[in-house]
């Protein structure tokens, strides 16, 4: 299999941004979801140790910009990567919780912080 797996009604690179995606066949993008500006990198090497690792958008996830996906690393249905956000390898985002910071948190809107 060459390429990534894309369901359908997926928004890509809605800002004419071109994605950084190293190993597509490694990717899968679920119904809905919509990448933009993002990178998605399959493959870690740390110390000398290299190994890839599948990713997973999932169904009605949003990447926003310059938001990053590592090796392993997944996003559960209807989550949303804010911009400048790091998901470390082998992490999940959470279904319906949106997330922000390098590496991420979750991202709570000042109105809920009262």
């Amino acid at each position: 299999r060459l390429g990534a797996t894309i369901g359908r009604d997926v928004c890509l690179y809605p800002t004419t941004a071109g994605p950084m995606t190293t190993e597509p066949d490694l990717v899968t993008i679920e119904d809905g979801a919509c990448v933009d500006n993002a990178s998605l990198i399959c493959h870690v090497n740390s110390r000398g140790q290299f190994a890839l690792h599948p990713l997973r958008v999932g169904r009605g996830s949003t990447l926003r910009a310059t938001s990053r996906l590592l090796s392993g690393a997944s996003t559960e249905p209807h989550s949303m990567l804010l911009e400048h956000t790091l998901v470390l390898s082998g992490d999940v985002v959470d279904e319906n919780t949106s997330v922000q910071g390098w590496p991420v948190s979750v991202f709570k809107p000042a109105h809920h912080l009262a």
